[in-house]
């Protein structure tokens, strides 16, 4: 049985400029190993994906360890908040369907931003 903690997002992990490319790391709460089972992983990859066709993300570069993600991204046609919170809202939805998975809380995934790179 798989344990994940809940945690709503920092409201001082806010997207500034969003015109800018962002460096930016998506932790599960309480450092779990939650990407060592491919179809946990595979939910964030297509909820990446649907994104990046229905909500113009640009997902630059991406690595995945087994509790966290890094991630080089931006948008110039819609904010990266709305962005990150509709996948942080999906992905945790999709995982809870998954068998062998136990959930408590409010949110899974939290968000670590850097300044914006500068190009």
């Amino acid at each position: 049985m798989l344990l994940v903690c809940f945690k709503k997002m920092s409201s001082n992990c806010k997207f500034r400029d969003h015109d800018q490319l962002y460096f930016a790391t998506l932790t599960i709460v309480c450092w779990v190993d939650l990407f060592i089972r491919n179809e946990y992983r595979d939910i964030l990859i297509n909820s990446w994906e649907f994104c990046q066709q229905k909500k113009q993300l640009e997902l630059s570069a991406w690595c995945m360890m087994t509790s966290h993600v890094h991630m080089m991204i931006g948008s110039h046609q819609n904010k990266l908040d709305d962005i990150m919170r509709d996948t942080k809202k999906y992905t945790s939805f999709e995982l809870k369907k998954v068998p062998r998975a136990y959930y408590s809380g409010e949110g899974l995934i939290n968000i670590i931003l850097l300044d914006p790179i500068l190009i």
